[in-house]
């Protein structure tokens, strides 16, 4: 191994392994993380995502669920899991780029920037799916041998992974085949094998639609149709460009972090763009650099599709990175500006920081075989939730309690775990009707706006059910105090 490689593997080793050793046991725990745990949970309980249940794609959840048959289905395990999906696909791409050439201040800053940009654990994965797209990338523009086929394979990885990741990845394949074919790098011919690494990749996917009867309908249904009779995929938040100071910043908790993503949401598009356009015009020793940028350029559509701190957080390290891999001073210079950059997002979002900063809000609480730090509300709401329920009881927790359901290895008493959306008169009633075939059940609460946008508070998206509950349903009292938006009910057998 040259000394390049041995850098490269030292600091992808060494930044995920800081970074599950500093946050495994701290407070990130959300719906989102929770959508990870649960589902895994579930998977191996025998249910299918997507199909049986709300989640995100199956891709993760296989392997989370490798991990958690053998450590067990822990919260710590599920970030486990997560960090060596990062920590494997961060060291991969820093050997291919190490063997390309990349200047060793770059093999560094890449993964400190993919580890430090991303504090939530669940989100690792995404970033795992797309180092190995820009690993695979590499490859080609080098002009290496079986680069097409590993290209493809990588694009449909990505798409077992999450769908939308599988798009950004397409279109970084795009990028990537009309960069080889300007330089030289690829020619017409290795076309059909970037398609045949598709299919490779894809595999795991067919094989789960042809296993598992109704997978394929659930996949196109909640993937494709609900987002477009919804008109969006996510519930948008106004981009918090630099000229527009008065929109506010969401995960950024510091002045300097939250200044360092305002220029991210101009400076890294534009800084892909400059990368790709440079070797697209013949800029062709920067070929390491456009492989990054060809991954960045894409996924910024995840940032605008949400504009927060950890939506720019899956593109912002690749573009990052694209500068960083620079040969000669520039290089260097950039891997210095990346991890400067870095550091103030690090201290703005790492979990165990804000919890030195506000000790009162946290609080340590047994999941399982874990202890693990929650946010003061959640785990009151965890203590008033163990303490009404019965042996025969099922729980909703809605619409951001699932953290609470996978805490204590619960299955939803309703589906639609994550009930934020406003939903339809059928929608509405369908809902209430399986709280109603679900008794008896506990059901918990949370009222409050989502995204501080009032008109999605959960009595407003589903009136119909809130009224039901209202009526039929006894409000219990808690021995702790809930937070003022969310209260606990009962609702006893027919």
């Amino acid at each position: 191994m040259t000394s390049a490689a041995l850098i490269a593997v030292v600091a992808a080793a060494v930044s995920a392994g800081v970074g599950f050793a500093t946050r495994r046991r701290e407070a990130v725990l959300g719906p989102d993380e929770a959508y990870l745990w649960y589902g895994t949970q579930r998977l191996l309980a025998g249910e299918q995502p997507v199909r049986d249940m709300r989640s995100y794609d199956p891709g993760r959840y296989w392997w989370c669920a490798a991990f958690a048959r053998v450590l067990g289905d822990g919260i710590v395990t599920i970030r486990l899991a997560s960090h060596v999906a990062a920590g494997a696909a961060l060291l991969l791409l820093g050997v291919v780029l190490a063997t390309a050439g990349a200047n060793p201040a770059g093999l560094v800053a890449v993964p400190v920037a993919a580890l430090g940009w991303r504090p939530n654990h669940f989100k690792l994965v995404d970033t795992a799916a797309l180092a190995l797209v820009a690993a695979a990338g590499v490859a080609v523009l080098q002009g290496w041998d079986g680069g097409a086929v590993a290209l493809g394979a990588t694009i449909g990885i990505a798409g077992v992974v999450g769908l939308n990741l599988g798009a950004y990845a397409v279109g970084a394949g795009v990028l990537l085949v009309l960069l080889g074919l300007a330089d030289g790098s690829l020619d017409a011919t290795a076309v059909p094998a970037v398609g045949g690494g598709v299919a490779i990749g894809v595999l795991p996917l067919l094989v789960w639609f042809l296993r598992h009867r109704g997978t394929a309908r659930a996949l196109w249904r909640t993937r494709v149709v609900v987002p477009s009779e919804r008109g969006t995929t996510n519930l948008p938040l106004p981009i918090p460009w630099p000229w527009r100071p008065d929109r506010p910043v969401g995960g950024a908790t510091t002045p300097t972090s939250a200044r360092i993503v305002r220029v991210g949401f101009m400076g890294v598009p534009l800084a892909a763009a400059a990368i790709v356009l440079g070797s697209m015009t013949g800029w062709t020793e920067v070929t390491n650099a456009a492989a990054l940028a060809s991954v960045a350029l894409p996924a910024f559509h995840h940032a605008t599709s949400r504009a927060d701190l950890h939506h720019l957080g899956l593109a912002a390290p690749f573009a990052l990175g694209s500068l960083a891999v620079l040969p000669g001073a520039l290089g260097l210079v950039a891997a210095a500006v990346t991890v400067a950059a870095t550091v103030p997002i690090v201290v703005a979002t790492h979990p165990r920081a804000r919890r030195r900063r506000t000790p009162a809000a946290f609080a340590r609480r047994t999941l399982g075989d874990d202890i693990v730090w929650l946010p003061l509300a959640m785990a009151q709401q965890l203590d008033a939730v163990r303490a009404a329920l019965g042996p025969s009881d099922r729980l909703a927790a809605i619409p951001f309690g699932l953290p609470l359901l996978a805490a204590l290895g619960l299955r939803s008493a309703v589906r639609d775990t994550f009930c934020v959306y406003p939903a339809t008169p059928d929608a509405d009633e369908e809902f209430r009707a399986e709280l109603d075939a679900a008794r008896p059940v506990v059901v918990l609460v949370d009222a409050r706006p989502v995204s501080g946008m009032g008109e999605l508070g959960f009595p407003s998206t589903h009136p119909v059910t809130w009224a039901w509950l209202e009526q039929v349903g006894s409000r219990l009292a808690v021995d702790e105090p809930l937070p003022a938006t969310v209260s606990l009910w009962r609702v006893d057998g027919h």
